[in-house]
């Protein structure tokens, strides 16, 4: 392959800088719907003030679990609590919603397309003849 181990180890220095938390999740905040910032916005604060300055590259998934505990443990608590699991399963849903912005990037996200198969109407169906549910090719009585 003509490589050397020093070729390997080399990192390519046109690669654009990783953002830091507090960098990119007013970034993320302005890019989402309003339920969504409501959802996560205390989440993503939270995240902000334990890792505000680092990159978003840097946790590991040890950290994020131990993130996760500290949710948990300093939950508000209401008469219908969980305990904190819902804070955490929140907190892992605002940590993929900004790794899954930064995944994109300035990519426009391409909404699917609609599909071109749709179901007949009644009325449709007995103008060509067909029984709704009914498959065979014979006309419908009259």
């Amino acid at each position: 392959m003509g490589l050397s181990p020093a070729d390997l180890a080399a990192v390519p220095q046109d690669q654009p800088a990783v953002p830091t938390f507090a960098e990119y999740v007013p970034v993320v905040s302005a890019a989402v719907t309003a339920g969504t910032r409501r959802a996560y916005g205390s989440y993503w604060n939270r995240i902000i003030e334990h890792w505000g300055g680092r990159r978003l590259d840097e946790p590991t998934p040890s950290e994020i679990r131990q993130l996760m505990a500290w949710v948990k443990t300093h939950v508000v608590a209401r008469r219908n609590a969980r305990g904190g699991r819902s804070a955490e399963e929140h907190l892992v849903a605002a940590l993929r919603c900004l790794y899954r912005h930064a995944a994109i990037g300035d990519r426009k996200r391409q909404r699917p397309l609609d599909g071109h198969r749709r179901s007949l109407n009644l009325s449709t169906n007995r103008r060509y003849g067909r029984q709704p549910g009914n498959q065979d090719d014979r006309p419908m009585p009259r």
